[in-house]
């Protein structure tokens, strides 16, 4: 991590991206300038699959880490320092 740095890695729904945006002014209320925050788009596997697929496999979208696992691997390799991400 950039000791100046925080990079949240996030899905880029909208629903995601108003997640990360709430994470986002908790942490520059709470460390004020400190740091700069860096949002970090991720497309995942469940991102890629077309919906039409999803409403005929529907298993198949909702697979394990479908939308979860390149956000999991991207914080194993520090490629960002934490990481948004909701359950419905």
């Amino acid at each position: 991590m950039n000791p100046g740095r925080i990079r949240i890695g996030a899905r880029s729904s909208r629903l995601s991206q108003a997640q990360t945006s709430i994470v986002s002014v908790l942490l520059k209320e709470t460390f004020g300038a400190r740091f700069t925050i860096e949002v970090v788009p991720v497309k995942t596997l469940g991102d890629r699959i077309p919906p039409t697929q999803r409403k005929i496999n529907p298993a198949h979208a909702g697979a394990k880490g479908a939308f979860t696992g390149e956000i999991e691997t991207m914080l194993l390799k520090r490629e960002i320092d934490i990481a948004v991400h909701s359950m419905k």
